[in-house]
């Protein structure tokens, strides 16, 4: 998207993310996924996978994964049997790319 076609803040880069996830793949899909304790940026889930995705402007990839970890946005999928993977993303705002992520699980 060019630089100057809209305001390129972090939901920008979730919304992004969510149609690339929703037109490309066949999987369900969900953003601002309410919790006990906050919200996950996205949520991919597959027939045996559950992807949890918090993404972070300011702030590093290894920021948003303890934030998946501290506020127990996994919580929900643990009783389960699907795979849980977690991933912490940032972004460059001058760049205005993916940065660096994390997974875990």
């Amino acid at each position: 998207m060019p630089y100057d076609t809209e305001k390129q803040d972090e939901n920008h880069y979730k919304t992004m993310f969510y149609l690339i996830f929703r037109l490309a793949t066949g999987f369900y899909v969900r953003t601002e996924e309410r919790t006990a304790n906050g919200r996950t940026d996205a949520v991919l889930e597959t027939q045996d996978t559950v992807y949890l995705f918090e993404f972070k402007l300011h702030g590093t990839a290894r920021d948003a994964l303890e934030q998946i970890n501290s506020k127990g946005y996994m919580i929900p999928y643990e009783a389960g049997k699907k795979r849980i993977i977690k991933i912490g993303a940032a972004f460059d705002d001058e760049l205005r790319t993916l940065k660096e992520w994390v997974v875990e699980g």
